[in-house]
């Protein structure tokens, strides 16, 4: 759908990536199951301050079910733990 208005998709992994892409112009996280990894998603915490960088500089984030789970300020895993 993107493509179809003359956009480029780009993608990224809040548990692999330090940074996001370059030169995008808005970020889409999608649901998930982000509790199943809770820990090793808060030990990423460079992802997490690109993504803070990017919405305090104004462009817009969008997360739908667990990828705005992920955009929350801390996360439960299953087992009741919490994370930042």
């Amino acid at each position: 759908m993107i493509k179809h208005y003359g956009g480029e998709t780009h993608f990224f992994s809040p548990l692999k990536d330090t940074d996001l892409p370059e030169n995008v112009d808005w970020v889409y996280i999608p649901g998930g199951y982000p509790e199943l990894h809770a820990r090793k998603l808060s030990e990423n915490s460079q992802i997490f301050k690109a993504i803070r960088a990017f919405a305090d500089f104004g462009k817009p984030i969008v997360g739908e079910c667990g990828g705005l789970m992920l955009l929350g300020n801390d996360l439960v895993d299953k087992d009741g733990d919490c994370y930042p």
